[in-house]
Parts: C-alpha cells; structure tokens; sequence
C-alpha cells in the first residue's frame, strides 16, 4: 500500500518539477482511476503527458484517447467514463460547482449523489447540460452543431434558444444548430463503449471499501478528527502521508476536499438530510420513463467480454460500490443519492429508495 502512495507523491513531484511550480490544488478531488491504451493529458500552456492511473486533475487539463483507448475518471466516487477518440476538458473544479467540457467523442457520466447547492454542468460544442438528479448520462460530440444526449436515469434541464428543455430517465434527445434544437429520438441498442463502461461498474462492485475512517482500525489509526466553522466535521491523514493522501485511503461514501490551512485533503462523511426539494418541471419531455431491462453481474461480465481497447491497461485506487439509481423524483431529501446493487445496462429498471446527505468541504 505504501507503494501507491510513493508513485503518487513521485507523480505530484514530477509534475511540478516540468513545470517549474507546484499546482495550486482544485477544490474538488477528480483523478484519473482507470487508463486503457494510449492515453494522453494536456494542460493549458504545459506539455502533454501519458495519462496514469492516480493522476489528479485540474481546471485546464484535457483527457485525449486516440483510437483503441479509454479513460475511467472518478470525481469522489461517481465515474466519468471516456470512449476511444474523445476529448474531455476540465472548466471548474470547485466545492460546490463542477463543469466538464466534452469537446470531441462520447462519455458516460455516472453520478451518484448530487447535493444541496451542488452545480454539475456538462458543455458540448452547441450547448450545456446542467444535472437534476443523480443518474446516468451518455453524451455524444458529433459535430459542432450537434450533440446527442441519453438519460439512462435522472434528469437534466438543457438551455436551449427556445428556453430550458428537461430531459427525464429513459429519454434520448438530438440537440442540432448553435440554438440547440431538442428533438426526442428513439433510444438504440447498446454498442461497444456501453459494455466497457458496464464490465468497469461490474468490475468496481467487487471492491469492498470502508464507509469511513472509523470502519477500519488501520485508517483510523492513520488520520484525526477535526472541526471548523469553514469545513465542519472532516478527517485527515497524519502529516506522514502527504500531499496524496486520497490516493492512499479511499472510502465509499462522503467527499474529498483540499484544506488551504493544513495544506492537505480532507474528507466529510455523511450527515442527516434537512428537508425536501421539489423540481419545477420544464418542457418539452419533462415525464420521466421507467426502463426496460435490468442485468445482473454475470450478464454484464459476459455482455463485456472482449470489449476492451488494446494497449495499455492499468487500474488501481478506490471507488465506491457499484450503484443504481433510486427514485425517479426530486423529492425526498436535500440531496439525492444512487446507492444499489451491481445491476447495470444500457436501458434498465429503476427502484425507489431513500436519498441521504453528505458534508461538503467548502472554499475558505
């Protein structure tokens, strides 16, 4: 263990050193965890590098996959999944904003809680996506005039010329022209990319993590427990471990954050919920849809087999369980959750379920 934690500190030096100063660490943790193939980072003004498994992100970076690879990022614990000949560019990386450009190529978004305040944008070539709900997204750069967007679970407003349009579980809408034209289109069967992005889901729900600190003597032997009016009730490893830290203990649940003051990261775990939030509907295809089918782990091992990019492939770190999405509404809690089994697909059947809140670390 102590190994991940060496070539990650050595990552962090290495690229401080090429490029003459040490980042200024976002606020929100988002690093790659998965890299097959040939996969490259680029920095705004920097070099490009070949992308690793742990590498952290920033504002600025763009993840490029050439033909024959992909990319896993985890922001906490909701992946972001990149296809073979994509671009995904990092906008914001703040406590309670998150923007990610896709600016060539498809991705799968995979996000399992969203909270109260929490703004999560998706920005295409000819418009932005902003989430509703936790859910699943597969978002698709055509040209620079057209977008494709499927809700495999949750919903989205998309800012059109006309006003916003909602898009709801089970939708697949064509977004054409600079105005960004929605129009409902049937939804299609799952191709290669959809089986790489379920045998990962497969692949992360065999991880067995610890919810928190306290679940594990050796974790909790490794950190403290603080207090402060700015980032509440978190932990934090011991000066021992780190710049890195997140890249040594990864948990199931809550958020990472970076603490300006102890120059380290942190991490809030749950809270109680404060109350309930109700959506206001937009149109035109506001009425979410329950899905057709639902897979069980061996479907989905076996509907992924042979689906992987040839090249390189590396994975390590954490990640959460592997989740489905509960509730098909916006009401029951300040922040909604996707906890649930390794049940995955394409088009799948949605269960109700309770939704619970998380600490969020907030800027100083």
């Amino acid at each position: 263990m102590y190994a991940r934690l060496a070539l990650a500190a050595c990552a962090l030096g290495a690229w401080s050193l090429a490029w003459g100063q040490p980042p200024a660490p976002p606020e929100r943790l988002l690093r790659l965890s998965h890299v097959e193939g040939e996969v490259s980072l680029k920095s705004d003004g920097r070099r490009t590098t070949d992308a690793r498994p742990n590498d952290l992100l920033m504002a600025g970076d763009r993840v490029v996959t050439p033909p024959d690879a992909r990319a896993e990022l985890l922001l906490d614990a909701s992946p972001i999944r990149l296809n073979q000949r994509s671009v995904l560019r990092i906008d914001a990386l703040e406590a309670m904003r998150v923007q990610i450009g896709l600016e060539d190529g498809v991705a799968n978004f995979k996000i399992r809680e969203l909270y109260e305040g929490d703004q999560f944008e998706i920005v295409l070539a000819n418009v932005r996506i902003t989430l509703r709900q936790p859910g699943e997204y597969r978002v698709e750069a055509r040209q620079s005039d057209l977008s494709v967007l499927t809700v495999v679970a949750g919903a989205v407003d998309v800012a059109t010329a006309g006003g916003l349009v909602q898009v709801g579980a089970g939708q697949r809408v064509f977004l054409e022209g600079r105005d960004a034209r929605a129009t409902l289109v049937p939804t299609v069967a799952a191709d290669g990319f959809d089986d790489w992005v379920l045998e990962r889901e497969v692949q992360l729900a065999s991880e067995h993590l610890p919810a928190s600190p306290d679940e594990s003597p050796a974790y909790a032997q490794a950190g403290r427990w603080y207090d402060d009016s700015t980032y509440g009730h978190y932990w934090m490893a011991d000066s021992s471990y780190g710049y890195a830290s997140w890249s040594f203990f990864a948990f199931s649940s809550g958020r990472w954050g970076f603490h300006i003051g102890n120059g380290g990261w942190c991490w809030s775990p749950p809270r109680p919920s404060q109350g309930p939030v109700v959506a206001q509907e937009t149109h035109p295809f506001g009425r979410a849809r329950s899905s057709s089918r639902s897979s069980s782990a061996s479907d989905a091992m076996n509907s992924a087999a042979g689906t992987r990019g040839s090249g390189r492939s590396w994975a390590y770190g954490g990640s959460s369980n592997s989740s489905g999405y509960m509730g098909g509404s916006m009401s029951g809690g300040t922040t909604h959750s996707m906890r649930g089994s390794a049940s995955y697909g394409r088009s799948r059947s949605s269960s109700s379920g309770g939704s619970s809140v998380f600490g969020v670390p907030t800027s100083p």
